[in-house]
């Protein structure tokens, strides 16, 4: 059984992210119901990482909500674009799943780019 601090900083964490989330979705123009679907793939993803702290969990969804609001949709175009089956799918499904699979699997992408990007170092382009 979970203790009830873990739990009350849980609960404050996504209180906080979902906070931020509004705020940021706002400004930056983007869909609210792909922000929350973004939201939920975050959340799903934390069932499968190990217990972490608060401003970390608030991290997590905040990145995992707004990197499905604008990389969702977008993906769900391509594929669009891509394959001719798909094309058969209506737009705000294809891009409410874009959102949730891309919030759902943004925390697994992300360090893998930064290794990728850390093996690579610096580029020797640029310098004369």
């Amino acid at each position: 059984m979970a203790e009830p601090t873990s739990t009350s900083s849980a609960v404050a964490g996504i209180a906080l992210a979902t906070g931020a989330i509004s705020i940021t979705g706002s400004i930056l123009g983007l869909q609210y119901d792909a922000l929350l679907f973004g939201l939920f793939g975050g959340l799903i993803s934390l069932m499968h990482l190990k217990p972490i702290g608060v401003m970390n969990l608030v991290g997590t969804l905040f990145t995992a909500s707004v990197m499905g609001a604008l990389f969702g949709p977008a993906a769900m175009a391509a594929a669009a674009a891509s394959f001719d089956w798909f094309k058969a799918i209506p737009a705000t499904p294809a891009r409410l799943g874009g959102a949730l699979l891309v919030g759902l699997f943004i925390q697994a992408v992300i360090p893998i780019a930064l290794q990728f990007l850390a093996k690579r170092g610096p580029q020797a382009g640029g310098q004369s």
